[in-house]
């Protein structure tokens, strides 16, 4: 015979180990997301620290260096031969197209060229993730964003197309909006639009323009 008391005493167990797993399964979701948010801070961190050494070295040899430009592959020789980016973030065999190690994995690229009376330096990535693209795409009327100053338009392919957050010659597709003041920035607020370009993947390709005498 049962003792009095026994079902409720069972039925009281079922529900604490509902409860239990309910809160163990909200900890894992909820560890998991900290997680990825960790990550992706961690590669915005090291992908602009970077962006800004790279670009500060280029500006100090083109300071000394009279109408200095670079190539991809000359920039990747450059990149081998000298101190411009810390080692961990240089290919153990820089290439034109792949000179620079991501800290996701992937590849990117330099070069320094004319585009009309301005000189730009442009930092190609590959395969950004979408998370951390919105973290460094936007930039202000000024040049200003996470990496660094001159930036004056960005570039999101797919391999095959691309589209401009600014103007950059006849028939390219843009992503600014209508007021003129504005056609030269990428608000944080639009980041996620941007990125959102090609949506066949979670990942695009990224090139940042900025001026190489800023």
């Amino acid at each position: 015979m049962a003792r009095p008391g026994f079902f409720r005493q069972r039925a009281v167990t079922l529900i604490e180990a509902v409860l239990f797993i309910s809160v163990a399964l909200g900890l894992i979701v909820g560890g998991i997301v900290f997680f990825q948010q960790a990550s992706t801070a961690r590669m915005a961190m090291e992908t602009t620290r970077m962006a800004k050494a790279l670009v500060s070295e280029i500006r100090a040899l083109a300071r000394n260096s009279p109408g200095f430009s670079a190539l991809p592959a000359e920039m990747a020789t450059l990149l081998e031969a000298g101190d411009l980016v810390p080692k961990q973030f240089l290919q153990e065999t820089p290439s034109a197209s792949c000179s620079l190690k991501t800290p996701w994995g992937s590849c990117g690229s330099a070069q320094v060229f004319a585009s009309g009376e301005t000189m730009t330096i442009a930092i190609t990535f590959q395969d950004v993730p979408h998370s951390l693209c919105t973290r460094l795409v936007p930039y202000n009327r000024e040049g200003e964003g996470p990496m660094g100053n001159g930036v004056y338009f960005i570039q999101m392919t797919d391999g095959s197309s691309f589209i401009n957050s600014s103007p950059s010659g006849a028939g390219n597709p843009t992503f600014a909006t209508t007021d003129p003041a504005d056609l030269h920035t990428l608000p944080v607020s639009d980041a996620g639009r941007f990125c959102g370009t090609y949506t066949d993947g979670p990942k695009e390709g990224i090139l940042f323009g900025m001026s190489l005498s800023k």
